[in-house]
């Protein structure tokens, strides 16, 4: 077992230490934004049909995106 020069409490402390003084929105107010579709497209050599565009979307939508890059609630 090694033994320390200070207490536990004092080497390890938790996150509130240094988060206490900031102010964080309420998470049911944070819209969550996407630019795939319109990046991706700009990529040389990719163009996505309008099929991969939905399905892309969709996917998104699964995991919580809100809007995509044209402005769509998704």
């Amino acid at each position: 077992m090694i033994e320390l020069r200070e207490p536990l409490e004092l080497l390890v402390r938790g996150p509130q230490t240094y988060m206490s003084h900031l102010r964080f929105p309420d998470p049911a107010t944070i819209v969550l934004y996407d630019d795939t579709l319109r990046d991706g497209e700009q990529m040389p050599g990719v163009a996505f049909s309008p099929e991969q565009k939905v399905e892309l979307a969709a996917l998104l939508a699964d995991i919580g995106i809100d809007v995509t890059a044209n402005g769509e609630h998704v």
